[in-house]
């Protein structure tokens, strides 16, 4: 008798855990939401003490955190010209490195650029400066995309900028 009753309260705790079970995979299967709500931050994410006391401050020299603006007094772009859609060479945070390859291409022994056709965008955001350079001067996209794919061997892949966009 003690162990059929034992057995009997096995089945009925059994029993109990798959209705618990199959009551939670049924809660859970219909409430199903793909998103979670963060609550909005208005306390500061980092601060920048003004009294350092002699500690020396590491990775100040990050672009995100490091503001210090570039002497603009010898860059020279093109924004200001009536470039409209033009063929991306490259890109670069440094001008100088955009100004040396630059007269690279100009100066190449067999050198199909005139100095004429390449010119130097600047595209300024809050964080940084990244500076473009660029060859030709189209008056549509279309044009340029054709032109690209045509005549441009030296470029792995044809990137057409809108100057107009980067002021």
């Amino acid at each position: 008798m003690i162990i059929k009753d034992h057995i009997l309260k096995n089945k009925f705790l059994f029993f109990i855990f798959v209705i618990i079970f199959v009551i939670i995979f049924i809660f859970y299967s219909f409430n199903n939401n793909n998103y979670f709500i963060l609550s909005e931050n208005d306390k500061p994410f980092f601060i920048i003490p003004e009294n350092k006391e002699g500690i020396t401050i590491i990775n100040q020299d990050k672009k995100s955190l490091h503001l210090s603006y570039e002497n603009s007094s010898n860059i020279e772009i093109s924004n200001e010209l009536n470039i409209q859609y033009s063929i991306q060479l490259i890109t670069n945070s440094d001008y100088s490195y955009i100004k040396e390859k630059m007269n690279e291409l100009i100066n190449l022994k067999d050198s199909i650029f005139d100095s004429n056709d390449l010119y130097i965008s600047a595209f300024i955001s809050n964080s940084s400066t990244e500076y473009f350079l660029l060859y030709k001067n189209f008056e549509s996209r279309n044009i340029a995309q054709d032109f690209c794919e045509k005549y441009t061997y030296f470029v792995d892949k044809c990137l057409i900028v809108n100057v107009k966009n980067l002021q």
